[in-house]
């Protein structure tokens, strides 16, 4: 498999497709896909920005939602679980989700602990 530096690419039941400039981390398949992308190196900036191009295509009724992840340890304590099936994760999910047939929604999920321990939300 192709690797892409600095990244830990993980997906289930299969790895994501890596394309010349892109990414696909659930291509069109019956079924739970997940992917996920987690760095290798820690972040030691105080003020970070992330930008996110993303497209969804499907058929007509089609599911699932994306979501964005800020967490300690993350390839190993969220890996390419779902914010609805995660154990405890210190950090944070945006989460785009739709309900019951709804637009969708963004949701936040977390909180970020601090050099003390204690437990802060972000947003």
């Amino acid at each position: 498999m192709r690797a892409v530096p600095n990244w830990h690419i993980l997906g289930k039941p299969s790895p994501p497709d890596i394309l010349k400039d892109k990414l696909v981390l659930t291509p069109p398949a019956p079924g739970n896909e997940r992917g996920a992308v987690w760095t290798e190196k820690t972040l030691f900036h105080s003020n970070w920005a992330v930008d996110v191009d993303f497209r969804a295509t499907g058929p007509e009724r089609g599911g699932g939602n994306l979501q964005i992840w800020y967490a300690k340890n993350g390839q190993v304590e969220v890996g390419t679980s779902s914010i609805y099936t995660v154990g405890k994760f210190d950090g944070l999910a945006l989460v785009i989700d739709q309900y019951a047939g709804s637009v969708g929604l963004l949701i936040y999920f977390g909180s970020i602990r601090n050099a003390n321990g204690n437990s802060r939300a972000v947003l």
